[in-house]
């Protein structure tokens, strides 16, 4: 079993600002058409790092626990070079026992993977019951899809499933799983749609206890905006405030542009909380009037991250925190309910 981490890529960010993947507006604003899993299976062959203390068939199991309901099959693969993914396994300090990442070995370069911490055995209690959620879990990471907030579901993309530190264990995919699922799995793209109708934006109350002041960092190419004001707008409702400082080495965050990395406006923003580093593009994939509600919209969403909130998918309800611009003037109920909820482990001021 290898010691540490320290070989390999672990990815965690947040994304925000993408185009709505197919998903198409109706005449009637509070109505989408949301894809649907195609039929039929779909095998996703995996690579198992031999240096374990985890059998191979316990691996596999957890694999197929879950995403066969939705034609999934994961088999094992006898060549790293042949698979679509990884599993490795490390020694860490327990603070997610299941991850995903990228490793850097020559013979496993670009190979997505999942990353088992052995340091959580025998420390996790009923680590072996809920082991299987967990795998499948980072599988359905890899294959596109993201974490929602407990408050969305009780299925296995559920934020604290990963984890493994709840006393529940999903016992099948929901709704909202397979609603994910079609929408932002990679392994294929046959889908159809359907038609789903939403409740109107409502803003969100929230009583906060005291205010926290926080200092940042924003490039010279932002100058124009009035981010400053955008978050305390914004924020105000969890009593939190914001001050631009000059200094960045003095700042809690920063904020820089992304112009130099990817051409077009899909994602927009990416958010790394470990680094404490917000990079939004610039140009055409901002309005740049210091009046915008888009704007605006994308460095609140963006923070949010930092603070440990995740992605809310459209059929949980409107709100900032969705995958792509959804701009609004307000945190809505359902960004609140995400506030609640947030991953306090992964924010950068509690």
């Amino acid at each position: 079993m290898r010691k540490a981490f320290g070989m390999f890529v672990i990815l965690f960010f947040g994304c925000g600002g993408e185009s709505a993947l197919n998903e198409d507006k109706q005449e009637d604003e509070n109505c989408w058409n949301l894809p649907v899993a195609a039929p039929g299976q779909h095998i996703i062959s995996v690579w198992l790092d031999p240096e374990s203390v985890i059998k191979d068939d316990v691996i596999m199991q957890g694999l197929n626990a879950f995403w066969t309901s939705a034609g999934i099959q994961v088999v094992k693969s006898a060549s790293s070079t042949a698979a679509d993914i990884g599993i490795v396994y490390g020694k860490g300090v327990c603070k997610r026992p299941v991850m995903i990442g990228r490793l850097k070995y020559d013979y496993w370069a670009n190979l997505d993977s999942i990353i088992i911490d052995g340091s959580c055995l025998g420390k996790i209690a009923d680590y072996y019951k809920k082991l299987p959620a967990a795998l499948s879990h980072a599988l359905g990471n890899l294959m596109g899809i993201e974490a929602y907030p407990v408050f969305c579901s009780d299925g296995v993309m559920a934020s604290d499933v990963v984890k493994m530190k709840n006393n529940r264990i999903p016992s099948r995919l929901s709704q909202g799983d397979l609603d994910l699922f079609a929408s932002r799995n990679k392994f294929f793209a046959k889908r159809a749609t359907k038609t789903v109708c939403y409740g109107k934006w409502q803003c969100g109350k929230f009583s906060a206890i005291g205010q926290k002041n926080m200092n940042f960092w924003a490039d010279a190419k932002f100058e124009t905006l009035p981010i400053e004001k955008y978050l305390n707008d914004y924020y105000k409702i969890f009593g939190r405030t914001f001050k631009k400082i000059l200094n960045k080495q003095d700042a809690v965050f920063a904020i820089n542009p992304w112009d130099e990395v990817y051409d077009g406006c899909s994602p927009t923003a990416i958010t790394y909380p470990s680094l404490k580093e917000v990079y939004v593009k610039t140009g055409q994939c901002l309005e740049g009037t210091g009046s915008s509600e888009s704007d605006a919209t994308i460095f609140a969403h963006e923070v949010g991250h930092l603070f440990g909130m995740a992605h809310i998918p459209r059929w949980c309800g409107e709100a900032i925190m969705q995958p792509y611009v959804n701009q609004g003037a307000c945190f809505s109920e359902a960004d609140v309910k995400a506030w609640v909820e947030r991953d306090l482990e992964e924010s950068i001021a509690n």
